[in-house]
């Protein structure tokens, strides 16, 4: 195992607030050509224009937050690791600074996710229900804004012109109205594709299961009622179009109808947990009545009826339930005039352009999964709703129509997505996830892939040309490829942003907190090996830069630069699961050692005894991975490879 990816925590002491350069390595969405994302383009051009120049000034991130809780006194109670640092001594408190870069970070984040609705929404969610534990509230981050523009005028100087003051305005009006309305539990935020929240899901699904015994018999009532209210929807219906609708009770069409629009009520329910199911459900359930030429009047009324009867079976049972009608859309990335997405912008416009064809043809998804299903027959065994259905039978039936549409609605997620690194890599952590515990393989998907690809060359015939084809092929392979790498447990997914799985934080800290109570022995064990080993790295340290190895130990300048490596080792640690923290504390790192110039040598020498040492401690050789993970992220992110 190669142990030399590690770094050197806490060389220098805390060397003040005037620093150098910083590097969030957050990939996201950068053209700006577009007007999906929040703003306009141009705005959103200015801002990034000018926070890049920004956030390589070290100052910006500590004098913001120093100006805020100055300004705002109260709101320094609101950070328990400086809560009682005098404010005169808060821009040399190492707390204080690594708030300042972690918030430092979760703006380069919102910045950079400005052209993406969807990745914007996913990042204030975040960010809102983080703030809403710790009693943040709107006024807060308006004020909070206002220092902000205060810092950047300064700092840029006429950089920072009319033009970016507007964008920033605008921009900072729509971030706080949008944070705004994350700030809640996190059950109650709202996904920006489904347009649900936990805590509605939650809601129906429980209040539902009371009643859904007694589902037929509500749906029928239902529909008597919408027959009565307008008999011409009842036409709609032509195996009992004509009959009498007091007679319709006991009507064998009538009952089967009944029973088919219950058990799909039920399905769709069950199963509104799942983004990719209730999509795929509700495309289902389009595609599958615009045939039919159903208005959407009728859907209402039967909405309407049914909340009326719906609420009156749970009156009794569980009361207070809320019911929703939502409109599902699902807003990505467009713009593909950058290279910062997978495949080239030429591949992805390509790909888009023949999808925005293809999935408007309601044969295209039950095609694709049927013949995949035909053509390996034992993949149909891992659907358990139509694992028995002969194959004959299976594009009539239901279930198995709302696979289908669930799988294009997944597609067309991934598809949109294609601009964005990052929202890409969620989408793909999601998917691999999900299918991982089904027992999926990387050759599931590149079989899939060339059925999809044979079902569009026919469905769009002359549109899917050669250079379609090549596209595909390209886009195709990259998903593969990138799939294949998240059909893991979800604890063995790499986020996107951090490159760290919860299962390598999760080892990290479990086997820190068996030896942190020692943390002072091991940083200074560390230490004289170090600088027996290689004498120049002693002298960063002009404290006790001459003093020879032997006498370290007890010489309290030494003792103090131990225990302060120690603890900010131990604060890295605690805070890993904690995404903005991690960023924040990589940047404090980054920026509190750039001045002086430490190579990334001494960092990853450091590591490499740290990792003996845990080894000598017993540690087992999965741990040490994860270890071995986690130094490589953080030596990466506080020296990166020139």
């Amino acid at each position: 195992m190669d142990v030399r990816s590690a770094f050197l925590f806490g060389l220098i002491a805390f060397p003040g607030t005037t620093l150098t350069t910083v590097t969030t390595t957050v990939t996201t969405v950068s053209a700006d050509d577009s007007e999906e994302g929040i703003l306009s383009s141009h705005d959103r051009s200015a801002i990034r224009k000018t926070w890049d120049q920004a956030k390589k000034d070290g100052d910006v991130a500590p004098q913001v937050l120093f100006r805020f809780v100055t300004a705002h006194p109260e709101y320094q109670k609101m950070f328990s690791k400086f809560a009682s640092v005098p404010q005169n001594e808060l821009l040399g408190n190492g707390n204080f600074l690594a708030q300042a870069y972690t918030i430092l970070a979760g703006l380069n984040v919102v910045v950079q996710s400005l052209s993406s609705r969807e990745l914007l929404a996913n990042q204030l969610n975040a960010l809102g229900g983080a703030h809403q534990a710790r009693g943040a509230t709107p006024i807060m981050f308006e004020q909070f804004g206002s220092i902000l523009t205060e810092v950047l005028e300064e700092e840029l100087g006429t950089s920072f012109n009319a033009e970016a003051k507007t964008a920033w305005k605008n921009g900072l009006g729509a971030l706080v109205a949008g944070i705004s309305k994350t700030l809640r539990k996190p059950e109650d935020l709202v996904d920006p594709q489904t347009k649900l929240s936990g805590h509605q899901i939650n809601d129906v699904q429980r209040s539902w299961e009371n009643i859904r015994n007694d589902r037929n018999a509500l749906v029928s009532a239902i529909f008597i009622k919408l027959f009565k209210e307008t008999p011409r929807i009842q036409k709609f219906f032509t195996k009992f179009a004509n009959l009498a609708v007091d007679a319709l009770p006991g009507n064998a069409e009538y009952e089967k109808q009944v029973a088919l629009v219950a058990d799909r009520v039920d399905t769709i329910i069950s199963a509104m947990d799942d983004k990719l199911q209730i999509l795929g459900n509700i495309n289902y359930m389009r595609y599958s009545h615009t045939a039919r030429s159903i208005p959407r009047g009728p859907w209402e009324l039967a909405f309407l009826f049914g909340l009326i009867a719906f609420v009156s079976s749970c009156s009794q049972q569980a009361p207070g339930t809320t019911l929703t009608t939502v409109t599902t859309t699902v807003t990505t990335v467009s713009s593909d005039d950058s290279e910062e997405g997978i495949l080239s912008s030429h591949d992805r416009s390509v790909i888009r352009k023949t999808w925005d064809q293809a999935k408007k043809d309601g044969d295209v998804a039950p095609q694709v999964l049927f013949r995949f299903v035909t053509a390996h027959p034992e993949y149909q065994k891992m659907f358990s709703k139509f694992a028995s259905v002969p194959q004959n039978e299976l594009l009539g039936n239901g279930n198995f129509l709302a696979q289908a549409y669930t799988i294009l609605a997944g597609l067309n997620v991934v598809v949109q997505s294609l601009s964005s690194r990052e929202l890409l890599a969620n989408q793909l952590n999601a998917l691999g996830g999900a299918h991982q515990a089904r027992g999926a393989t990387p050759i599931m998907f590149e079989q899939f892939g060339a059925i999809l690809t044979e079902v569009l060359e026919e469905e769009l015939g002359t549109s899917f040309n050669a250079e379609a084809k090549t596209a595909w092929k390209n886009g195709l392979a990259a998903l593969v490829a990138g799939i294949s790498k998240t059909l893991k447990k979800s604890e063995d997914l790499f986020d996107p942003q951090t490159k760290l799985s919860g299962h390598q934080i999760r080892d990290v800290q479990r086997t820190w907190e068996n030896i942190r109570g020692g943390r002072n022995a091991i940083v200074s064990s560390i230490f004289v090996k170090l600088f027996k080993e290689t004498p120049r790295i002693q002298k960063f340290f002009t404290k006790f830069a001459n003093v020879v190895v032997e006498s370290l130990p007890g010489n309290a300048e030494y003792e103090k630069q131990v225990a302060l490596v120690a603890d900010r080792l131990d604060t890295m640690i605690s805070a890993m699961d904690d995404k903005l923290q991690l960023l924040g504390n990589v940047n404090y790192m980054r920026y509190t050692h750039t001045a002086r110039s430490i190579p990334r040598g001494p960092w990853e020498d450091f590591g490499r005894l740290l990792l003996d040492v845990l080894s000598a401690k017993g540690v087992a050789s999965d741990d040490l991975e994860s270890w071995n993970g986690v130094l490589a992220v953080f030596v990466n992110g506080i020296s990166p490879k020139n």
